[in-house]
């Protein structure tokens, strides 16, 4: 998804710079994929709820066994809300998972989390927005856009094939 692509870009840009360590979520494909990068990752498995508390427990300890950590960078709200730390925090939103009615428990939570991180980094000005009418700091923002990897040059047969399909095809967008 848009969330795990920009984390996955942060992460590979970060790690040129300095050391990473990732606490993420097991999946059938892990293996292969982190074979393929520079930083350390650790994958949790297990039930969803159990699975959080076992990761917060797991980044608890290493923040307490490695004292050089400069910050924590969460893809959500919730990843920061059983962390027991001073370190900075940096925190990525997108509009569905804050999107919660003001006064309601679940926007105290948010508010709550939010309000002790160092940035919040949108998706989107949409994004921006809708957080600070629900009453989370407007200082604290940076606007990150999901991007894309750059196109590769397509072969020609297939795009002049592609081309004859789409001309007799109507709507074309």
């Amino acid at each position: 998804g848009g969330m795990q692509n920009l984390m996955w870009g942060l992460t590979n840009t970060i790690s040129k710079h300095y050391m990473i360590k990732v606490f993420a979520d097991h999946n059938d494909n892990s293996k292969s994929l982190d074979e393929n990068v520079s930083y350390s990752i650790e994958r949790i498995g297990g039930p969803k709820l159990i699975r959080k508390h076992r990761k917060a427990y797991l980044i608890n300890d290493f923040i307490k066994n490695n004292k050089n950590i400069k910050g924590i960078i969460a893809d959500h709200w919730k990843s920061l809300e059983n962390l027991k730390t001073d370190k900075k925090k940096y925190c990525l939103i997108h509009g569905k998972e804050i999107n919660h009615t003001k006064g309601s428990s679940l926007n105290k939570r948010v508010l709550k989390v939010l309000d002790n991180v160092e940035k919040i980094i949108a998706n989107s000005e949409y994004t921006k927005n809708l957080a600070i009418e629900l009453g989370i700091d407007k200082n604290k923002f940076v606007v990150i856009n999901p991007g894309i990897n750059q196109v590769q040059d397509l072969d020609k047969k297939i795009l002049d094939k592609v081309e004859s399909i789409l001309s007799i095809k109507t709507p074309r967008l």
